[in-house]
């Protein structure tokens, strides 16, 4: 139905005008080559919505088809077919070179599109709690989030202020893809069978997974006496557990955990952030070595060095791809649905170690590779807030939100 809308309208207008800037004035390997491409489909979108009167969905995915088959077009070469050899205008506009970058800078734009609309159209005061503190209103919870936990004056935390270990795990992204990581290796754990003992995993596994990421933030940002208390307490009901079904849990077991979170806060961060050094990798090994050494643990290895080789042999020794493996990854899908189960094998793809990824049969053409530089876009335009409410499960929301500190 046509009707003219002037917000929509001063919308297209104030991104026509950036892009135009961005394209004059802008030379960097970051917004323009992908910045732009962003932009693009929330122009044309709200061009759409300037002067009809159409519902979200239907209005953001005929524009990304669009877009996409603008895409398609510079693959089969249409400008060169249809004469448009030289310099021209519809040349400019129908492009000449196809690159998946350019999908997912399509794909995000959208993303961005349905979030806005999404968070506008809840009201304000509904978006600012999903989209601003994700806590439903409630104050903040020493029990319940990831808040620091402190104690008296003098007293020594179990991981010092300052340290790598603190950033890694005070970030919700890295530690979303730690989960990521650290899910793929728990299916593949030859011990895995214990994982569906108590039944609560396969009831939940993506709960079960985050209070074990959860359980680790904490350990980081506490006091080194409540550190040592919060270790005991997983240790005691390991122990139960063990009691329960007559024997014991491999040591192994223990130890491709330990190696798990190691491994992935080094690979998460350095995927999302940068680089870290030999002495920043040695820090996050240490502090997962004390967890280790308080929980009794035999066979650990005494410096990063050696846990370098260790978690090699430990990668070729102690992985199987199982009927268990199998079924708690159709449980995956079951809890996220088919939409973010993709983000999922993606987000694994471009993360775990090569035999993990050959095991499972993961995806090879990783692009997740894109989205992650694209959502450092959206970070740094401090929009990442508002597209996790998108792309989180309503259920686990708010855990996510609690876990940046």
């Amino acid at each position: 139905m046509f009707r003219f809308n002037r917000i929509y309208f001063l919308l297209a207008v104030f991104l026509l005008l950036l892009e135009i800037f961005i394209g004059a004035r802008l030379h960097d390997a970051l917004i323009r080559p992908y910045g732009g491409d962003i932009l693009v489909v929330i122009l044309l979108y709200c061009l759409v919505q300037s002067f009809w009167k159409l519902p979200v969905w239907p209005a953001a995915l005929s524009v990304l088809v669009f877009a996409y088959g603008v895409e398609v077009s510079q693959y089969f070469g249409l400008a060169d077919r249809l004469g448009f050899r030289g310099p021209s205008l519809m040349r400019v506009l129908l492009g000449s070179y196809f690159t998946w970058v350019d999908i997912g800078c399509y794909t995000l734009g959208i993303l961005i599109v349905l979030g806005v609309e999404g968070w506008t159209r809840r009201g304000h005061g509904a978006g600012d709690d999903a989209a601003g503190r994700g806590d439903g209103g409630r104050a903040p919870d020493a029990t319940s989030g990831a808040a620091e936990v402190t104690g008296h004056p003098g007293e020594e935390f179990f991981v010092a202020r300052g340290s790598i270990v603190r950033k890694i795990w005070g970030n919700a992204d890295t530690i979303l893809f730690i989960f990521a990581g650290a899910s793929a290796e728990f299916a593949l754990n030859k011990a895995v069978d214990w994982l569906y003992f108590t039944g609560k995993l396969p009831a939940d596994p993506l709960g079960r997974l985050f209070s074990t990421v959860e359980y680790a933030q904490k350990i980081v940002f506490a006091t080194r006496e409540k550190a040592h208390a919060a270790i005991d307490s997983i240790a005691a009901v390991h122990k139960n557990v063990e009691a329960s079904r007559g024997y014991s849990i491999p040591e192994e077991a223990y130890l491709d955990v330990l190696f798990q979170l190691i491994d992935y806060s080094i690979r998460s961060f350095e995927l999302l952030q940068k680089k870290l050094t030999i002495e920043e990798k040695a820090e996050v090994f240490g502090v997962f070595h004390r967890v280790g050494v308080r929980m009794g643990l035999k066979g650990l290895p005494g410096t990063f060095g050696e846990w370098e080789q260790l978690r090699a042999r430990y990668l070729q020794e102690n992985l199987d791809c199982s009927p268990l493996s199998l079924d708690l990854y159709k449980r995956y899908k079951g809890s996220l649905g088919w939409g973010r189960y993709q983000l999922l094998l993606q987000a694994q793809t471009v993360l775990v170690p090569g035999r993990v990824r050959r095991l499972l049969f993961l995806p090879m053409v990783p692009w997740m590779t894109p989205i992650v530089l694209l959502y450092k876009i959206v970070r740094a335009l401090r929009l990442d807030r508002l597209l996790k409410v998108i792309i989180l499960p309503g259920k686990y929301r708010e855990q996510v939100f609690r876990l940046d500190m």
